[in-house]
């Protein structure tokens, strides 16, 4: 069930692979869109209750039926879960309780100090998970931290519940029906419907940018970048000269240059690589210039220069 708040519209946009939410909001009177399955909106996310993030530890690994743990906290992306038990008793009777509980489960054992303290490591691994429980003496009772990380993690899958605009929380549910809350900083700090919110699926370049003269297409994957651009090109002139047009180009077409650089290395120094990142409208684009490596293409018969573009806009 969605709920509505001051007419508010929320929409879901499910192509394969991705999970989108569009939020109108009348309280700033803006659109956004936040994809759920990203790795920052995830991480974003705040239980509504403690006992959904108590739901995520294994009840294998609690002492008993009764106990509760405290200090919690969940990675929805790796899957790791942590949280602290108090248990009356000493660090041996606390040491041999986790032994047998891991050594039931199949675990392979070992141990260590903690800290040079009385305290003791233990950690318990398989080829699905891994578990680490470091045990410390405290003043009434003997604190035990665990920590489980599975191997082979789950992406989590929210649904949304529902958006209420006054509060400007975003209440969603994963597939054991656990709430979970993102709240309007949160929405509007991974809003995608914003300038440059994602890569362009369509055209690799904006109309209003050029390619640099002279140079020439290079089909994408060829040249081995740190990004993923939308547009390449190989060009014999130097990385501070493309550089320079392309700063030119874009504030000639209006555009706002957000950052830009040159990284010089070596022994004299010498032009590295450059950047300029760059908006105009809806549009963002960042340019990266840099030598080419080439995969394929023989060292004799290289371009100099690579260009490579990215071409970004709002996911409607």
């Amino acid at each position: 069930m969605i709920r509505y708040s001051a007419l508010v519209s929320l929409v879901l946009i499910s192509p394969p692979a991705e999970n989108y939410v569009r939020i109108e909001s009348p309280s700033d009177g803006r659109n956004y869109t936040v994809d759920l399955d990203s790795t920052a909106v995830q991480r974003a996310l705040r239980p509504v209750a403690d006992g959904a993030l108590a739901a995520k530890l294994p009840r294998w690994l609690y002492p008993s039926a009764e106990f509760k743990p405290s200090n919690l906290h969940w990675d929805p992306v790796s899957g790791v879960i942590e949280g602290t038990f108090a248990i009356a008793g000493t660090v041996e009777s606390v040491t041999a309780l986790y032994e047998q509980l891991l050594g039931s489960h199949g675990l392979r054992l070992s141990s260590m100090p903690y800290r040079g303290n009385a305290g003791l490591q233990i950690t318990g691994s398989s080829a699905a998970e891994t578990v680490t429980i470091q045990i410390q003496p405290q003043a009434s009772s003997i604190q035990a931290s665990t920590t489980f990380a599975p191997r082979n993690p789950t992406r989590q899958r929210f649904d949304v519940v529902w958006y209420d605009d006054a509060s400007g929380q975003l209440r969603v549910k994963d597939s054991s029906g656990n709430e979970f809350q993102l709240n309007k900083p949160g929405i509007v700090s991974n809003n995608l419907n914003r300038p440059g919110g994602v890569v362009s699926e369509g055209a690799g370049m904006p109309s209003w940018l050029l390619a640099y003269p002279g140079s020439a297409a290079s089909p994408r994957g060829r040249i081995k970048w740190m990004f993923t651009p939308t547009a390449e090109f190989v060009t014999g002139d130097a990385i501070r000269t493309v550089y320079e047009y392309y700063r030119g180009q874009v504030q000639a077409a209006g555009a706002i240059i957000k950052a830009s650089g040159i990284n010089r290395s070596g022994t004299p120094l010498r032009d590295f690589d450059a950047y300029v990142i760059a908006i105009k409208g809806d549009d963002e684009v960042e340019i990266r210039v840099g030598e080419v490596v080439e995969i394929g293409v023989p060292t004799s018969t290289r371009s100099r220069t690579g260009i490579g573009i990215r071409y970004s806009v709002p996911k409607r």
